[in-house]
């Protein structure tokens, strides 16, 4: 068994050398294309095996009911909470500070 795979590995490297002997240089182009595309599937292949669920997929799964029927839920915009009132406004907080006079300096902030 182990004289089949040197035969054909040593059928398959002369082949080889004579392929490349016949291209030139366009042997090397070849070859650096291949591994190239060979390199980008597999990152693309890992990317989609290893790809953590996104948030929405993840909350936006169907779910069966009593008759086993599957239903889908829909997402409704969530109002903000009014314990959790937004940010104040300028005019809330008592606007903008008062205008310096121009013969003063400004505050040094060191």
């Amino acid at each position: 068994m182990q004289s089949l795979a040197l035969l054909l590995a040593a059928d398959f490297l002369g082949k080889l050398h004579t392929w490349r002997a016949q291209m030139g240089s366009d042997f090397y182009l070849l070859v650096f294309v291949g591994v190239f595309a060979v390199v980008i599937l597999g990152a693309f292949g890992w990317a989609l095996i290893f790809k953590q669920p996104s948030y929405r997929s993840h909350h936006r799964a169907s779910k069966p009911d009593a008759s086993g029927t599957t239903r889908h839920r829909h997402r409704h915009r969530h109002r903000r909470k009014e314990h959790r009132p937004v940010n104040p406004t300028l005019a809330e907080t008592g606007g903008l500070p008062t205008l310096r006079d121009p013969k003063t300096p400004p505050k040094s902030h060191l």
